[in-house]
């Protein structure tokens, strides 16, 4: 027996790490299968006419948070616009809002399953950071016009509180105007009450065709205000997810031409040698162990 193949049984029983010359040897072995799988793998994006790949960007952090929010714009009517800001911020209608199953779905990121009837996720938003995301709402007020922004790391998620916030701003404003309605209503009630009486009682012809007109106007305003319809504001923009100025989005990197092809081969290459390795591995460990 020669002193090389001694010296190679040796190595491959004391598992020494292959060395450069060994690289180099299975290299010329596999020669024309890693020419082939290379070759192939250049011809790829020629054939199917890949001209461009583009490789994902992450948007910065701080657009995120100065651009990711939802806006709407309402214009006052019969309620003043000091009235509305102030309901809007008031903590009676953020805590209605934090009682309302829905909104707190939308705000913990639950999903329901509509074919089996059931929430895939549990309620995982507490009550403190409701609180925290509810005050992320801005008010920006021009007049009688006011805009109304909702900041969320999901604009989605943003658009859905807005549109709650349109619900309760509309309820509350309802729910005023109705205690309004009814005390204007009870002092007409009053009024004519008391200018019926005096009516009944006097004798006086003249003060009485003077009493007259009152009571009939009177009467004229009641129904007025017990038919009339109230509006606190009108939706001039309605709830929408703000669109982040296009010098601010990330242009996707991109790869053309030939640098495509030459992206392809170089992965194909080092494919084929660790392809070429696992085949040597295996003859090896089958030339190891024979089968009995």
């Amino acid at each position: 027996m020669t002193s090389d193949s001694k010296e190679g049984k040796s190595r491959q029983s004391a598992g020494l790490e292959i060395g450069p010359l060994d690289i180099v040897l299975l290299l010329l072995k596999y020669k024309w299968m890693i020419m082939a799988i290379t070759v192939v793998a250049a011809l790829i994006p020629v054939v199917f006419n890949i001209k461009a790949i583009n490789l994902p960007s992450h948007q910065h952090p701080s657009i995120a948070s100065d651009y990711n929010f939802a806006k709407c714009t309402i214009l006052a009517k019969n309620e003043t616009a000091d009235s509305l800001a102030q309901m809007l911020k008031s903590a009676r209608l953020k805590a209605a809002m934090m009682k309302d199953e829905d909104l707190i779905k939308v705000m913990g990121n639950m999903y329901y399953d509509t074919f089996n009837n059931e929430w895939l996720t549990k309620q995982t938003i507490s009550r403190d950071d409701m609180e925290v995301i509810l005050a992320k709402v801005r008010i920006n007020r021009e007049g009688d016009t006011l805009s109304i922004l909702q900041y969320h790391h999901d604009p989605q998620v943003a658009l859905q509180i807005l549109k709650y916030y349109l619900l309760g701003l509309n309820r509350r404003s309802n729910e005023q105007a109705g205690d309004i309605k009814m005390k204007r209503l009870r002092e007409k009630d009053a009024f004519i009450k008391e200018m019926t009486r005096e009516y009944n009682n006097t004798k006086d012809q003249t003060l009485k065709e003077a009493i007259a007109p009152r009571i009939a106007d009177a009467m004229a305003e009641k129904k007025e205000i017990a038919v009339a319809s109230f509006t606190a504001f009108e939706i001039i923009e309605p709830p929408a997810i703000n669109t982040i100025p296009p010098e601010y989005i990330p242009k996707p990197k991109q790869i053309k031409g030939v640098k495509i092809i030459l992206l392809s081969a170089a992965f194909a290459f080092l494919f084929s040698i660790v392809l070429a390795f696992f085949i040597e591995y295996l003859r090896a460990s089958v030339a190891k162990n024979p089968a009995q």
